[in-house]
């Protein structure tokens, strides 16, 4: 299985659980952390292949973390519960809230296998 590395912010503990148990179980390395701070520490500390964000975190905006990640040269994708269609402008992949798990792991393989690490 593959060897990728994930970063995933959410701050829904049960979300970030969820998420990261169904990837890991896919053979994907997965870091996960509930904060901005943490997630921005977590991106300049390790080696991440991709970055999956909430858009609306306490202490700090998804949308900004991704495009840090993106800048540098690490894809994004985005997940929400907010129905605001401007999310859908942003260059990355958006999962609304609630999604599936297999809709998660398509946009995860998709968006290695698309936007490799620059």
């Amino acid at each position: 299985m593959s060897q990728n590395t994930i970063l995933i912010v959410e701050d829904d503990a049960a979300l970030l659980q969820t998420i990261s148990q169904r990837l890991e179980s896919e053979g994907f390395v997965v870091i996960s952390v509930p904060t901005f701070e943490q997630g921005v520490d977590a991106l300049a500390s390790e080696d991440i292949q991709l970055l999956i964000a909430d858009i609306g975190l306490p202490d700090g905006n998804g949308e900004d973390l991704a495009a840090s990640a993106q800048a540098a040269g690490i894809p994004a994708i985005c997940i929400t519960g907010l129905p605001d269609r401007s999310f859908y402008e942003m260059p990355c992949i958006v999962l609304e809230k609630p999604f599936r798990g297999t809709q998660l792991l398509d946009a995860v393989k998709y968006t290695l296998t698309e936007f490799p690490i620059s």
